[in-house]
């Protein structure tokens, strides 16, 4: 007769410990199944469902500040009693109370779960449940991991500036969520220029050095796209005034609800008007096998190395800004149709993609910044400041879940 443990949601744990044979695994992280000794009644339960989310933990805020809770509960035939206890390692998260004894006439128990702060992205508790036997004695026990996701972290997509609070208020508004992560760095650091004739130069301009990106995908319903970016009106989620709202040039509408969200930030504010031609953009490896783009010397460290599918905000000092997408097979690229957006706003560019607009579910990227007075910075003194993240000879960040940065 063994305890089990099933998660039935995402962020969230619901655990049933159950008697009959039942058996089972999960992510809350079963340390070892519990053989009960002696023997309840086939029909005795005892649960311990968790109302831990996806949770904010706001630094303005006073703490604790209150995640969830953990509802212990018994039914069946036997008087049986179970005591538990939590335990932590580092006390990021507390339990109230920690521990304690639940009596068969009791129908639950809620302990309510807190955080004492607010610098981490993902921290766990230890669940550990006895069976009381005869004369109080304690037999057999099960430990499970309970784990708080903090979207407010310092690694997490609010916790990226504008661009990441942007990006979470349209994920948080879509529902199902598959969250990625912030790769961060490095900044400060010489960038190859496309061509081998160039030198390299650390970025110099503001909205030129990359110091963030991130990658996450959400189920977004036609209609709440279509209140987002095609309304009469600016973006509700844009609380900058200023902010550019781009959509391709061959415009195509969008019939499926998966969307990927990416964007990142630069080491300024990206800057809206001047005379400096400007480019931002996501390059994909979207098809596996395909013949990606392979740039032809001088250009040997062209931005867009290695990539089929690139989206490309672009700045004209005649024209202004325009969002392109284009699709590469071995050095022939189209511009093609496409329901991506892109929006500028302070220090960063984030960017919607219509998840069908790829022949992988997970592509890899690598997004770029350049400015350049109109020369491409091929002439002398070349006057050009841009990055990319990662570099050209590194490989493409694979955004699969977990987010795995380039090695």
């Amino acid at each position: 007769m063994f305890f089990s443990s099933h998660v039935l949601r995402r962020y969230g744990a619901i655990a049933l410990l159950c008697a009959g044979g039942c058996l089972g695994s999960s992510d809350l992280g079963v340390d070892e199944p519990l053989q009960l000794r002696p023997p309840i009644g086939e029909n005795a339960v005892a649960t311990a469902a968790s109302t831990l989310a996806a949770f904010c933990c706001d630094p303005d805020k006073p703490l604790p500040q209150t995640v969830g809770a953990v509802i212990l509960s018994f039914q069946g035939e036997t008087p049986t009693r179970y005591a538990f206890k939590f335990d932590n390692d580092d006390g990021v998260i507390v339990a109230d109370p920690a521990s304690g004894i639940i009596e068969p006439s009791e129908t639950t128990k809620v302990i309510t779960i807190r955080v004492t702060r607010c610098d981490f992205d993902v921290a766990t508790i230890r669940l550990k449940t006895f069976y009381v036997g005869e004369e109080d004695q304690t037999a057999s026990s099960q430990s499970q991991t309970l784990t708080v996701n903090n979207i407010c972290g310092p690694g997490s997509m609010v916790g990226a500036g504008t661009m990441g609070a942007i990006a979470e208020e349209i994920a948080t508004g879509a529902g199902d969520l598959v969250r990625g992560a912030v790769v961060t760095g490095p900044s400060g650091v010489p960038t190859m220029h496309s061509s081998t004739e160039v030198p390299d130069k650390v970025p110099s301009l503001p909205g030129t050095d990359i110091v963030q990106s991130a990658w996450t995908q959400v189920v977004l319903t036609l209609s709440a796209f279509q209140i987002l970016f095609e309304g009469l009106d600016p973006p509700s989620f844009l609380a900058d005034p200023d902010a550019v709202v781009l959509e391709p040039t061959i415009h195509r509408s969008n019939f499926r609800d998966e969307y990927a969200i990416g964007f990142f930030r630069t080491d300024g504010d990206i800057p809206l008007s001047g005379s400096r031609t400007l480019q931002y953009a996501f390059v994909f490896d979207s098809i596996a096998f395909n013949q990606n783009f392979l740039p032809m010397a001088p250009f040997d460290n062209d931005f867009f190395r290695d990539t089929d599918r690139w989206y490309t905000a672009n700045y004209n000092p005649l024209t202004g800004w325009s969002f392109r997408v284009t699709s590469v097979s071995g050095n022939v690229a189209t511009e093609v149709e496409s329901n991506a957006r892109a929006v500028i706003s302070k220090d960063g560019i984030l960017m919607v993609f219509p998840l069908e607009e790829f022949g992988a579910f997970f592509p890899r990227y690598r997004v770029t910044a350049f400015s350049h007075n109109g020369d491409f910075g091929l002439v002398a003194p070349n006057d050009w400041s841009g990055d990319t993240q990662p570099p050209v000879d590194e490989p493409l960040i694979d955004p699969s879940p977990p987010l795995t940065p380039p090695q």
